[in-house]
């Protein structure tokens, strides 16, 4: 170990030579500095009997003395603790696209077999609710499923909450014909001005 010290210490004392020559004359040529072939540095070891120079060593503390003092111990990284993993039947994240196409002619026709089928309104209101949610149904077809209904405070229900998946807002008012109570319609009607303003 000495020894390539001392041979590191010569080849850095000779480049350093060589590079005050080429300073100071112009004639020593590019070839003769690269001559000596590069050797990395090496940092120097003092010997036990050498002497101290200035330089403060840090020394890493002992388990004994970290046991004595606490407060000098290495304080551990705070990580935020991993999630914990789900459990069950994981199901992917729907995607929904930014524009969805609005229900066909067969499409309404399944949905209105549908909610024809069930039997009570609050399950028929909730059917139609989740058909007008997953595809956007024009006001004409509204209609005809809102007829569905038995009583006018399922199809205000059903209606109010379909207006803000309608496709064609504009034409709206047409829903109004499912509808048997003037205060069932305007409860609508206050809807979409509501929503006009």
């Amino acid at each position: 170990m000495k020894k390539y010290v001392l041979i590191s210490l010569a080849v850095t004392m000779v480049l350093s030579a060589n590079a005050q020559n080429t300073s100071s004359n112009s004639e020593i040529s590019a070839p003769a500095v690269s001559a000596v072939p590069a050797v990395p540095a090496v940092p120097a070891v003092s010997a036990p009997n050498s002497v101290q120079t200035n330089q403060t060593v840090k020394r890493r503390p002992s388990a004994s003395h970290q046991r004595m003092n606490p407060s000098r111990q290495p304080v551990p990284s705070r990580q935020p603790a991993p999630a914990p993993a789900p459990q069950g039947v994981l199901y992917p994240i729907p995607v929904v696209p930014d524009y969805i196409a609005p229900a066909s002619k067969e499409q309404v026709a399944e949905i209105v077999r549908v909610v024809k089928k069930t039997s009570f309104d609050d399950d028929k209101c909730d059917i139609a609710k989740l058909c007008v949610m997953l595809r956007p149904v024009f006001a004409k077809d509204l209609r005809s499923i809102a007829k569905l209904f038995s009583f006018d405070s399922a199809k205000v229900e059903f209606l109010s909450y379909a207006y803000q998946f309608c496709p064609d807002k504009e034409n709206y008012t047409i829903v109004l014909d499912a509808l048997s109570f003037s205060s069932s319609k305007d409860k609508i009607i206050d809807l979409i001005n509501k929503h006009l303003r």
